[in-house]
């Protein structure tokens, strides 16, 4: 097969389909593909960077490509995933269009820099949009710290921090206590940004089937979350007025048809990650993760593995 090319300023390469009979309860385990009860391959294998990846179906969840997907890895800033879902559910749809979130010095010391300034207001939401679209540290920073001295009033009392707890600490207690709830039985989160912690640890830890199913109940439930995240560039202001630009980090966005959702992550812990929600065609969603791949690996990962599932749909 001919390689294929998309305009993103990296090469995308499509190999060869590979089709391979074995029996119809065989599983590989490293090899990337899962088989019909016929004993053919539900989908083509595929040579990818990463060293876990994941395609399922939306919303009935059925794998139809896997490469190690059950091995832990760093999430990286696939991590804000979680923080947005985390911030929604603790104060909630409504409150959430009109939550202002002041940012503080120790938002914008974080590691990466989203042109804010101490001081300055933002509704929730729109900072929510900025963390997922362009991956910005600070813009999680302030959502953890501003719903988790929130979550401490509202539900606390105000006792929380009388008893010397940091809103951030129990920000990220709801992060996990979620985790448990929705079955992430291999994820868990040391940071709402998902920064590399260390040289040797991560600020979050999960799998690429726990992301599918993260990015799956998002979906179902707040689909209005990441809706943001096909767009390529954004323009956001603060309650001040002041206005600036904000670029996906999601190279593939404006490329690729039928994109739904995405979210990035990289650190030298992690490599590069990503997930995407498409609908590849034929009313076909499916939700694409990979991790452990390179910085430009991913992408050219998962526009793979995006062509290989719309061949298998033809």
């Amino acid at each position: 097969m001919r390689p294929v090319f998309i305009t993103l300023g990296i090469t995308l390469l499509i190999g060869a389909s590979v089709r391979i009979i074995a029996p119809s309860n065989y599983v590989s385990k490293t090899s990337a593909f899962i088989q019909e009860e016929a004993g053919e391959t539900i989908f083509p294998e595929v040579e990818i960077e990463a060293v876990s990846a994941i395609v399922v179906e939306y919303p009935s969840m059925r794998r139809i490509y896997q490469k190690d997907p059950g091995i832990k890895r760093p999430l990286a800033s696939i991590t804000k995933l979680m923080t947005a879902l985390s911030y929604r559910e603790l104060i909630g749809k409504q409150d959430s269009i009109s939550f202002p979130v002041r940012i503080a010095l120790d938002d914008i010391e974080v590691e990466g820099d989203s042109g804010f300034l101490a001081g300055e207001e933002f509704l929730a939401d729109d900072l929510s949009d900025i963390m997922l679209l362009n991956s910005s540290n600070d813009a999680a920073h302030a959502l953890a710290s501003s719903v988790g001295r929130y979550f401490l009033s509202d539900h606390l009392s105000s006792q929380g921090e009388a008893r010397g707890e940091d809103p951030r600490s129990v920000f990220l207690e709801e992060m996990n206590r979620r985790s448990g709830l929705l079955g992430l039985e291999n994820t868990f989160f040391m940071s709402e940004s998902g920064l590399d912690i260390s040289e040797t640890e991560s600020g979050a830890y999960g799998t690429a089937w726990d992301v599918a199913k993260l990015t799956a109940y998002i979906m179902s439930h707040y689909p209005d979350l990441v809706r943001i995240t096909v767009s390529e560039e954004i323009e956001v202001a603060s309650l001040s007025g002041r206005t600036r630009s904000y670029k996906n980090t999601n190279l593939l966005a404006g490329a690729m048809p039928g994109l739904i959702a995405s979210k990035t992550g990289f650190s030298n812990l992690a490599g590069g990650n990503l997930v995407i929600v498409s609908d590849v065609g034929f009313q076909k969603p499916v939700i694409i993760v990979v991790l452990g791949s390179s910085l430009a690996g991913r992408f050219n990962d998962v526009h793979k593995l995006y062509l290989a599932t719309k061949q298998y749909y033809q």
